[in-house]
């Protein structure tokens, strides 16, 4: 699953040239923390349904919701990487994280990255003003 934040580089193509390693480690860090913010959504909505598996108890969050955690592996393959130049993707590394990001026919969605990558979509360009120093 991928989502992107596509940024408009006018305002920021003169320093793009100037100082490329600059602008690729503010890309970096804002990247490294959308991964830690989408992993400290987990678990922040209201619980919904309990059921058992595995002799553990587990409470499922509600749909709309991020997921609740319950074995930590989604969680834990959340990551980031380089996918080219000035560009970083975020992505998860099972095989359900896009039904739970969607939801699927007997499912609801529980999106954890759509939300997160709204946020950031809404506060990167004062982000950029602010790390860059940008007028």
């Amino acid at each position: 699953m991928s989502l992107e934040i596509k940024v408009d580089t006018k305002g920021l193509e003169r320093l793009i040239q100037q100082s490329p390693k600059r602008v690729d480690a503010w890309l970096r860090g804002v990247a490294t923390q959308m991964v830690g913010d989408i992993k400290l959504s987990f678990g922040t909505g209201p619980g919904g349904r309990a059921h058992k598996r595995g002799g553990k108890w587990h409470i499922a969050s509600r749909p709309g919701n991020p997921p609740n955690v319950d074995t930590g592996t989604l969680r834990a393959s959340i990551t980031m990487a380089s996918s080219g130049h000035l560009a970083y993707r975020i992505s998860d590394g099972v095989d359900y994280g896009r039904d739970l990001e969607y939801g699927k026919a007997r499912v609801a969605a529980r999106p954890f990255m759509g939300p997160m990558f709204n946020a950031w979509g809404k506060k990167i360009e004062a982000d950029a003003k602010k790390e860059l120093n940008l007028e």
